[in-house]
């Protein structure tokens, strides 16, 4: 038996998710699925329950069984293929109504997530059995999908007592100098709730935390269905003790997802502290749920994901906020690793996708920047210096 594992490098975007492996005896293997977890492929001939299809890579006997097939507006379930997958059988003939018209593509789905999906081609993993040795590197837009189309989880802030309104003020700065229209970006949090404590820049407290007032918010926030909670308060980077009991009493609550800014930043403004925070909160069920499940769904796998700053991340130290350019730093350092290797050390890159561009300059060394602004919303993370249009 090969004790090598599969590699596979997923990258995911708003559309398409690019996917390349290397079998354990290093053949490379490329393909190409959509982003909504679906393989759509083109179809050559139809006859009652049997569809002759191309598939961009051959299959084994009945790999494809128990998959789900969308023709038209049709489902149907794949009970055998054949050929190297290009004849599927259904599980119930197609009627004529079912094929009028011009039908040119069958779409192939699990029910599970992307990635997982595309392991399960490369590697030929019928639904039933097992997956070999995977070692996956992942990429994803997940997060940033969530934040520009506002998806993300039911938020509250809890920040200092007097802060209630800090992160609508922000720094008053004028997104657009000369317009006599401003639209500020909505508010994520669903809720903001002023915690009656002071902790002095100087690291001593100077007012308490009552833990019966903690209770009492604890309460109220599982009376409006909470999923996420921002926790950001006045000089907690100096001394974080408030913080912990917060977040402490959160957990202890059932509360799954807390987000605790000294954790997240050592920043000493608050507001830029309390914006990352919020933003990590916001995304954390969405991201923590999507990657329990390709863990899940995966056996075995070691899953590492590609962070902002164009390094890889274990999941146990990953956090939402890091992985929101996550996709274009994968694109500059695949592409300076190939100038490299080219005899290049000064590049522009130059990554085009369906929605947006983007573009980085490299001259000898990788340029940072440790804050960045998504959706509207400034976010303290190390990342690579991309620009987008």
């Amino acid at each position: 038996m090969n004790s090598k594992p599969w590699k596979i490098w997923i990258d995911t975007g708003g559309t398409f998710t690019d996917c390349i492996a290397t079998t354990p005896s290093d053949e490379v293997v490329r393909m190409k699925v959509l982003s909504s977890g679906v393989l759509r492929v083109p179809v050559l001939s139809i006859r009652e329950t049997s569809v002759a299809i191309r598939l961009p890579l051959s299959v084994g006997e009945d790999t494809l069984t128990g998959y789900r097939a969308r023709i038209g507006h049709v489902l149907r379930e794949i009970v055998a293929n054949n050929d190297g997958g290009s004849v599927v059988v259904l599980d119930r003939p197609l009627s004529a109504r079912d094929t009028v018209g011009n039908i040119t593509t069958l779409d192939l789905f699990t029910g599970e997530e992307v990635p997982v999906l595309a392991a399960r081609l490369l590697t030929q993993t019928a639904l039933h059995a097992s997956f070999p040795l995977i070692e996956m590197k992942l990429g994803s837009t997940r997060g940033t999908n969530a934040l520009l189309e506002k998806r993300g989880a039911r938020t509250a802030l809890l920040i200092t007592k007097g802060f209630k309104d800090l992160l609508v003020i922000g720094n008053q700065q004028r997104p657009d100098l000369f317009s006599l229209h401003i639209e500020k970006p909505a508010a994520l949090y669903d809720r903001v709730v002023e915690v009656d404590e002071r902790i002095l820049a100087s690291g001593d407290v100077h007012k308490t935390l009552s833990m019966g007032n903690v209770q009492a918010i604890i309460a109220q926030l599982r009376r409006r269905r909470i999923e996420s909670v921002a926790i950001a308060l006045l000089n907690s980077y100096t001394n974080p003790k408030h913080e912990r009991e917060l977040g402490a009493e959160f957990v202890a609550a059932g509360f799954q997802h807390v987000s605790l800014s000294h954790v997240l930043s050592k920043q000493v403004k608050i507001l830029p502290r309390a914006q990352t925070t919020l933003v990590n909160a916001y995304l954390d069920p969405i991201i923590m749920r999507y990657l329990a499940q390709i863990r899940s769904q995966l056996g075995s796998a070691s899953v590492k994901v590609m962070s902002s700053a164009g390094g890889l991340l274990n999941l146990e130290s990953f956090q939402p906020k890091d992985s929101l350019l996550s996709g274009p730093a994968g694109g500059v350092v695949g592409a300076v690793e190939k100038a490299r290797l080219s005899g290049f050390s000064r590049i522009i890159t130059f990554d085009m996708g369906g929605t947006s561009t983007d573009v980085s300059r490299y001259a000898n060394k990788l340029d940072y920047q440790f804050e960045c602004v998504v959706g509207g919303q400034r976010i303290l993370s190390p990342s690579l210096a991309i620009e987008t249009i």
